[in-house]
């Protein structure tokens, strides 16, 4: 008889193995890479990731509903997955943590490089954004963030943000933070409609255009910041715009031009990068008769000169 019974509690057990095994596999996260994260896939646990090293990622992340996903960068870069696919998707009561890291997207177009519920970033950086919104989130906090050289691949009232996207009756808070260099779509901040977002802390919008702030209807903006940041922003970034330095032809040959300015040209001058003008800023150019050219080697040309 206890034979018997031995066999049934082995049987017995075996067949439990089987059932709750494809259940336990379905729960698991990707492996590390020697990086200190996963490659790409299915997120199903909460977990906490620290790099060791910049990470490429070659597929998306998926974090199912209910996890927390915190990545302690440690200085380190996380370039985004090249088939296009959001890079990290969660918008399904998802948590995800930035600290000390840059966040690249490669230029890569796609819809949002991360879309989750809640993001928290602390010393974060995010750049080459090409997509709608480079961040699409409903609520949580940036501290010490920097948004540079994002755009967007749509223009004016009904296109998405080149930076931060709020989502419809989200709400976020905004600690030091500095938006440069971010082009098209509506602005590298807007809230859509019901959300509401405040800054505190410093706070600086250089070189986007056409807007910095766009608010659909029933929005709060609350702008409480004491004024444009300074020293190092997001993950060892320069918070100050460096002040394009005028050529021999009479104009900077590229660069952000935040103050009103009347140039002369001498000569014929080409850019060598985008010359962009901020919002609210007035640059007269006289030319007598020479030409401008634009540069040769970016991504539009004189087509993202914003000519007032």
């Amino acid at each position: 008889m206890k034979r018997h019974l031995f066999f049934l509690s082995v049987v017995t057990l075996w067949t439990l193995w089987l059932a709750i095994a494809p259940t336990m596999a379905q729960l698991t996260n990707p492996p590390l890479t020697a990086c200190g994260m996963p490659a790409g896939g299915n997120i199903r646990q909460s977990a906490t990731w620290t790099l060791t090293a910049d990470c490429t990622m070659t597929s998306q992340f998926i974090i199912s509903p209910n996890v927390t996903l915190t990545i302690n960068g440690a200085g380190h870069r996380i370039i985004g997955n090249p088939d296009r696919r959001t890079a990290f998707q969660g918008p399904v009561d998802t948590v995800v943590n930035f600290n000390q890291i840059t966040l690249d997207n490669n230029d890569v177009v796609r819809s949002a490089f991360i879309y989750v519920t809640t993001l928290n970033a602390n010393q974060v950086t995010f750049t080459n954004g090409n997509a709608g919104g480079v961040v699409n989130m409903e609520m949580g906090s940036l501290s010490n963030v920097l948004f540079v050289n994002n755009w967007s691949f749509a223009y004016g009232p009904g296109a998405h943000a080149s930076g931060l996207f709020i989502a419809p009756n989200g709400s976020i808070t905004l600690n030091n933070v500095v938006f440069r260099g971010n082009l098209l779509g509506t602005a590298p901040l807007h809230l859509r409609s019901g959300a509401s977002a405040t800054a505190t802390g410093c706070l600086t919008f250089s070189g986007n255009a056409p807007w910095n702030v766009y608010t659909e209807a029933g929005t709060t903006w609350t702008d409480n910041s004491t004024g444009p940041c300074t020293g190092t922003i997001g993950n060892g970034g320069q918070a100050e715009t460096t002040v394009p330095v005028v050529a021999p032809c009479g104009l900077p040959p590229g660069g952000i031009l935040d103050d009103d300015a009347t140039f002369t040209l001498t000569a014929e001058c080409t850019l060598s990068t985008d010359l962009i003008i901020g919002e609210n800023v007035a640059v007269t150019i006289h030319g007598n008769t020479h030409r401008i050219s634009g540069p040769t080697a970016t991504r539009s040309s004189m087509s993202r000169l914003p000519v007032r």
